[in-house]
């Protein structure tokens, strides 16, 4: 079962609906009780969340957020030295532009631009390092 099969499922009952016949529950039904609605709602709201992330997951590139190899970086660096850009490299190595630009960045090929700067700092508090650029930085 996925996601948005458990959705089809879940949704409906805490709507107090069958989801297999469609019929209303009777109102001493326990899907009719408060609780269990809220709870059921509770549960949509997460699966619905866990759904977007998968699709966006499904949007990236097959190596977004993996880890660099040593080899891998050699011939980053390799390649950035011969003029290729972000938008090529990110093509060659099956990443994003932004994982391009950090791991230049990281590897001392670049200096950190605005937008990189930006995203770090975002990955700080997501990463629970606030207050503490080098902590993103070494990741």
């Amino acid at each position: 079962m996925n996601v948005t099969e458990a959705l089809k499922i879940i949704q409906p009952l805490s709507d107090g609906v069958n989801p297999f016949s469609g019929e209303q529950f009777p109102a001493d039904s326990l899907y009719q009780k408060p609780e269990m609605i809220r709870a059921l709602c509770f549960v949509v709201s997460f699966l619905e969340i866990g759904a977007k992330k998968i699709e966006k997951r499904s949007n990236l590139p097959k190596n977004a957020g993996k880890k660099w190899l040593d080899e891998e970086s050699s011939l980053l660096e390799k390649e950035f030295d011969t003029g290729k850009s972000f938008k090529e490299l990110a093509v060659m190595f099956e990443r994003t532009e932004f994982g391009i630009e950090s791991r230049l960045f990281k590897l001392g090929k670049i200096e950190q631009s605005k937008r990189l700067e930006d995203r770090l700092v975002q990955l700080e508090g997501y990463r629970g390092n606030r207050g503490n650029p080098e902590a993103a930085r070494s990741n």
